[in-house]
């Protein structure tokens, strides 16, 4: 995965989903899977033999046969920093964790529910067919060259402005251009209207699909950088393990098998700490991306709601000079249709909560307390190396944005799902003056009215409305 990171996470949501019965793909993932357990089990060992032995009496007989003296990488962590050596194991042992489960969670579940077919339809195939859609790059270059063009001339108005000033404003003014409006421009209009609709039961709009590609376009290059950045890290870290380990062994274990093996430890302790990290990237990315299309169909059902509540309140307010219905019958369709559309998104956003993201946030949340209560105990130790303390603050920081951009989505999307039933009671007051004379109306009474208590009181299993009793009147 490290050759495809230009697109990460349309790659590894494509193996997800079509690989995943191949041999290849299990044991692909079956042995990072292995791999992070491995270190899970030598990490939680020598963290129990040094507490057995309290980390004292260096020159002991006894404390020389202790695990956390035998394993390079504990020792290695002991010779670098004596003090942040018990909170060094336990960040590494809680973060290798995260990324078993994470890998659990998200490689080796079922794809076949709702869960996954739906946002890899609206995220990967609509990316698929926004790349079939892509203008030729001639035309891509004569657009550039236009925009170039107009820049050129509104700067040109300035007669203040050197021309070799001018001309590299235009040339920033221009690559700015290309990259916000990128998928605009690199994308064909005539072809994207005659491609199918995406196969999933909400009704997703072309603007809607835009949005999640300007959403993967925008992250693509983030991923690249992350993966960039993690270059200088992972080669200090090979390069500091070996040396320190070599230096601190006696002149009896010197020998090219030694070297070999701490090569192979620190590159297998350098793919565990890329595999943690591209499963944290993966798990932002789908919920980021699936909250975003949940998040913009449910602000499109409250605008459309806010119209007609409008609507509503202006003809109740003139209702005693009018002499027809309140609601007319396009209204009334728009209705039954934003009903429907509402389940869905209701619908999938509990199924995938069940089914993955309740789970995945379980244990995040429960590991996250032993997480943060080793990285603040560790700012007590004194003594610490600038390195020590730059990776504290690096892993707290990035855990506390990942912790509360996820809670901040979760609070967006409850938030704008349950604001829609802040529209209600005008529509139902108008839907109430309707006459029981057809199926039609009555129908529509009993979905606005489930919709609005399921929105105040939650699910209930059984459901109680306030329009069977009018209608137990009429009918008698």
């Amino acid at each position: 995965m490290l050759l495809r990171i230009d697109s990460f996470f349309y790659y590894q949501f494509k193996e997800i989903i079509e690989c995943r019965h191949h041999r290849w793909y299990k044991i692909k993932h079956g042995g990072e899977i292995l791999s992070l357990s491995i270190w899970v089990l030598r990490m939680l060992s020598g963290v129990i033999s040094y507490k057995i032995s309290n980390g004292h009496n260096d020159d002991d007989d006894v404390d020389q046969n202790q695990y956390w003296r035998m394993d390079p990488f504990c020792y290695y962590r002991y010779v670098s920093n004596p003090r942040f050596f018990f909170h060094a194991l336990m960040f590494i042992l809680m973060i290798t964790l995260l990324g078993i489960v994470g890998k659990i969670t998200f490689f080796f579940c079922s794809t076949d529910s709702p869960t996954f077919s739906s946002p890899y339809e609206y995220l990967i195939i609509n990316l698929e067919q926004y790349r079939q859609c892509r203008r030729p790059q001639h035309e891509i270059a004569t657009i550039k060259r236009q925009i170039f063009k107009k820049n050129w001339n509104k700067l040109g108005e300035n007669r203040f402005i050197p021309n070799i000033v001018r001309k590299m404003l235009t040339l920033l003014l221009t690559k700015y251009r290309m990259i916000i409006d990128k998928v605009t421009i690199e994308l064909d209009p005539y072809k994207w209207s005659k491609l199918k609709r995406v196969d999933v039961k909400q009704t997703i709009m072309p603007d809607d699909r835009l949005k999640v590609i300007k959403f993967l376009s925008f992250v693509d290059p983030i991923i690249c950088f992350v993966h960039i950045c993690l270059i200088p890290p992972a080669l200090f870290i090979i390069i500091d393990y070996n040396v320190k380990i070599i230096t601190a062994v006696d002149e009896h274990h010197y020998n090219i098998m030694y070297r070999l093996l701490f090569a192979i430890d620190s590159i297998i302790l350098v793919h565990n700490i890329i595999v943690v990290i591209q499963c944290a990237l993966f798990f932002v990315i789908l919920s980021s991306g699936c909250t975003l299309l949940n998040y913009s169909l449910i602000l499109r059902i409250n605008r459309l709601l806010q119209n007609l509540a409008q609507y509503c309140r202006s003809m109740k307010n003139n209702h005693m000079k009018r002499k027809y219905r309140l609601l007319p019958l396009p209204q009334r369709q728009q209705l039954a249709r934003i009903y429907r559309e509402h389940g869905e998104i209701c619908n999938d956003y509990m199924n995938s909560y069940r089914e993955l993201w309740s789970k995945a946030l379980l244990f995040y949340l429960v590991l996250s307390v032993p997480f943060d209560a080793i990285g603040l105990s560790a700012y007590w130790l004194e003594n610490l190396i600038w390195i020590d303390l730059a990776t504290v603050n690096l892993i707290l920081s990035i855990h506390a944005l990942i912790t509360f951009f996820s809670l901040l989505d979760l609070a967006k999307q409850t938030k704008a799902m349950h604001q829609t039933g802040d529209y209600f009671p005008i529509i139902l007051y108008s839907i109430d003056l309707l006459p029981f004379n057809d199926y039609s109306s009555l129908s529509l009474k009993l979905k606005m009215d489930d919709l609005y208590d399921r929105l105040k009181y939650g699910k209930n299993m059984v459901r109680e409305y306030r329009y069977l009793d009018p209608l137990h009147i009429n009918l008698y």
